[in-house]
């Protein structure tokens, strides 16, 4: 879900710090912007990275990736928490609540496969598969939650 930059800045106001890697075809995600849009370099370490309902928006060759990026920005001891696709293959839906959207998933068996491949450092992995209710559609997620290693 896509936040608006007033949403962002009440955030910020309320003491904590946000950043949203810019993840596009244009740039790379080592490009961010902070709440007040300036676009900066930076290496970041965080506590927790979560990436809800977005990795399987990316091609399949950048989901494995962006993973190890995200692991790369967590402290030793903090936690990684994101969300896949449990269907394998590309999908298009020309009116997903009034717009085109893609995905990609790898399907389970995929997706643990990604995190065995790209996930090196990662203690404690729990990997759960729940049905939710995404506007008209129901729909399967598979919730990854896991530690750095110290």
């Amino acid at each position: 879900m896509a936040h608006t930059s007033v949403e962002i800045k009440a955030i910020v106001q309320q003491g904590y710090d946000t950043i949203a890697p810019k993840v596009s075809p244009v740039g790379d995600s080592s490009t961010n912007t902070d709440a007040s849009g300036i676009y900066q370099k930076t290496r970041w370490s965080f506590d927790a990275v979560m990436g809800f309902y977005s990795l399987f928006h990316l091609p399949r060759e950048e989901q494995g990736l962006m993973m190890k990026k995200m692991i790369g920005w967590l402290k030793p001891g903090g936690w990684l928490l994101f969300n896949l696709g449990t269907t394998e293959g590309e999908t298009v839906r020309e009116d997903w609540m009034g717009a085109k959207m893609y995905s990609c998933g790898l399907g389970i068996e995929g997706n643990k496969k990604m995190l065995a491949d790209y996930g090196a450092g990662l203690t404690d992995v729990e990997d759960v598969v729940d049905v939710e209710y995404v506007g008209r559609f129901e729909e399967r997620f598979h919730w990854i939650c896991a530690k750095k290693s110290l």
